[in-house]
C-alpha cells in the first residue's frame, strides 16, 4: 500500500539525506504529495531510463554528488544509504557503488563532475557503460544488504517483495 518512491524517500531521510527529487512523466506529477520532495519532469520519457537520469541531473545543478536510486529497487536498507553517503562525504570524488557478496547493485553515488559528463552523453546511453567509457574511478562499498540486487519488474518480484516486507514488519 506504499508507493516505492515513498519507501525510498523515507529510508533516505532516515539515513540523513534531505535533498530528494523524483523524476517522472508529466502526467505523474500529481502523484508526489510531499512538499519536501522536488518533482522533476522528464518530458521525453519515451527515450528511456537514461533520459530520466539526465533530466534530473540537468535540473539539480550545484550539488557535490548525486545518489541515483532506481524506483524498482525500493527495498535497499537505510544502512546501505548511510554507508554510501559516508564513503562519498569522506572522499568526495569518483563513483560509489554498493557490493553484496561480490555483486554490484543499486543505488550509486556520482560526483558532480561525472554528472556534468553524463548530461552531455547521448540519450541512448547506458549508465554503466558511460561510466566505464568516461574513465571514472569507481569505489565499491561492501554492504550486508541483499536488496541492492532486488529489482522489482514483474509480478513475481513484487510478490517476493511484499512477502519480505510483511515478514520484516513482524520482526522476522
Amino acid at each position: 500500500g506504499v508507493p516505492f518512491w515513498r519507501m525510498i524517500a523515507d529510508r533516505l531521510r532516515s539515513a540523513g539525506i534531505e535533498d530528494i527529487a523524483v523524476v517522472l512523466r508529466r502526467r505523474q506529477r500529481q502523484e508526489i504529495v510531499d512538499s519536501k520532495i522536488e518533482v522533476v519532469v522528464n518530458y521525453r520519457p519515451g527515450l528511456g531510463m537514461f533520459s530520466s537520469l539526465q533530466a534530473g541531473l540537468r535540473y539539480l545543478k550545484g550539488y557535490q554528488g548525486y545518489m541515483i536510486c532506481q524506483v524498482d529497487h525500493p527495498l535497499v536498507s537505510e544502512s546501505t544509504y548511510r554507508a554510501l553517503k559516508k564513503a562519498f562525504v569522506d572522499n568526495k570524488r569518483g563513483i560509489y557503488r554498493p557490493k553484496y557478496k561480490g555483486r554490484l547493485g543499486h543505488p550509486i553515488i556520482i560526483h558532480r563532475m561525472a554528472a556534468e559528463y553524463l548530461v552531455r552523453c547521448p540519450v541512448q546511453g547506458r549508465l554503466d557503460r558511460l561510466i566505464q567509457e568516461g574513465g571514472w574511478s569507481c569505489r565499491d562499498i561492501e554492504v550486508e544488504d541483499e536488496h541492492i540486487l532486488t529489482n522489482i519488474n514483474f509480478g513475481d518480484d513484487l510478490k517476493h517483495a511484499v512477502g519480505y516486507l510483511s515478514a520484516d514488519r513482524r520482526g522476522h
